[in-house]
């Protein structure tokens, strides 16, 4: 049984090919349908998706301190302290971050270093004391 698309009626057969609404009166023609051995299937194209490549441009390698400035500012952390206040003038926050990381595990590295008696023992031994 076929139901009407307007009001959801179910619809009369009038013809082999017409349906008519009681409701309503919406009257639906059905075309002849094919044979199953006489429809024949059309492949519909294929369409090729496109792939677009897009450079990233933030270059990660320039983003933070190379491994000698990061090795200067942990020895010298004064230097990481100076390169922090020139990267963070230039908007190169990244580098910024990098340089004070390395003064400040510095500066803690020379502190437990002193506190522990090292360059004491360092420079005496260096000496012949």
């Amino acid at each position: 049984m076929k139901t009407c698309a307007k009001c959801g009626a179910t619809m009369v057969p009038k013809d082999a090919n017409k349906f008519v609404c009681e409701y309503c009166g919406n009257v639906i023609q059905i075309e002849k349908e094919l044979p199953k051995e006489e429809c024949i299937l059309q492949q519909q194209p294929v369409t090729q998706r496109e792939v677009i490549y897009v450079k990233d441009e933030t270059d990660k390698s320039k983003a933070k301190l190379g491994c000698w400035m990061w090795g200067f500012c942990l020895l010298i952390p004064l230097l990481g302290l100076i390169m922090f206040f020139v990267y963070k003038s230039k908007n190169e926050n990244d580098k910024a971050t990098s340089a004070i990381t390395a003064a400040i595990i510095g500066f803690i590295l020379a502190v437990i270093l002193e506190a522990g008696g090292f360059w004491d023992g360092f420079w005496a031994g260096f000496y012949g004391y």
